[in-house]
Parts: structure tokens; C-alpha cells; sequence
């Protein structure tokens, strides 16, 4: 067996990246994203990551998120979405148009405030029941 074979020489030529840039990248036409019943902590939910999947980039071909479901996880709270919204809203940034997302779905999670920046969020729907 040659150390090419090896399980750490496998484990070398993985790359790791966030389940959610990948999808992102793999999907560029998503426009619905259910993650319910997971374990998605705020964590997971950086600014970063959030503009990557929720914001359309015709230049990659991202057409933007419409619906994002995170029913049922463990989200804590909305502080990836909030400086999101910061950058685009309150900062008047021409990226602005680039959102697309119409419902956003954090029921039965675990956050227990609703910062004020997010009802600047053009949203139809904002679904928060069954949070602390």
C-alpha cells in the first residue's frame, strides 16, 4: 500500500467549504432553499455566506434566493442577516437590487430578539413563531 492510499493522504486532497457556498455554487438557479429540521446554528449563518446564496449575481449566473426555510434548527440569532442588511440598507449600497429574497422562515428556532434592522428586509413573509 503506498502512502497515496493512505486515509490522510484522502483526507489531504478534500477541501472544506461551507454546505451552503457549495450549494450556492452548484445550484446557481435556486430559488428555493429549505433547510428545516436541521442543526443550523447562527454560526452557519455569516454575512459572508448569506450574500452568497441569497443575493443574485448575474455574473456567475446566481439568480438569487426567493425563499429561505430554517424552520426547526438551532439558530440563536440573526446577526449574519442584520449586518446583511446593514451593508445593503442602511449603508445605500448599489448592491441593493441584488436581493431577491421574498420569505424568510426562522420558526421554532431558539432566537430570542428580533433586531430592528430586519424590518428593513423587503420580505412578503417573515415567519418567526415557536422562538424563545
Amino acid at each position: 500500500r503506498s502512502s497515496q492510499d493512505s486515509p490522510s493522504a484522502a483526507e489531504e486532497k478534500r477541501t472544506k467549504s461551507p454546505i451552503l457556498q457549495t450549494v450556492a455554487q452548484i445550484f446557481p438557479a435556486l430559488r428555493t432553499l429549505d433547510l428545516s429540521n436541521n442543526s443550523l446554528t447562527a454560526a452557519s449563518l455569516s454575512k459572508d455566506l448569506l450574500s452568497t446564496i441569497l443575493l443574485a449575481d448575474p455574473g456567475s449566473g446566481r439568480v438569487g434566493l426567493r425563499h429561505l426555510r430554517l424552520r426547526l434548527n438551532r439558530v440563536e440569532g440573526l446577526h449574519g442577516f442584520v449586518e446583511l442588511v446593514k451593508e445593503l440598507f442602511i449603508d445605500d449600497s448599489s448592491e441593493k437590487e441584488k436581493w431577491k429574497l421574498e420569505e424568510l422562515d426562522v420558526r421554532d428556532n431558539a432566537v430570542a430578539k428580533l433586531p430592528g434592522e430586519l424590518g428593513l428586509m423587503p420580505l412578503e413573509a417573515f415567519l418567526v413563531d415557536g422562538n424563545v
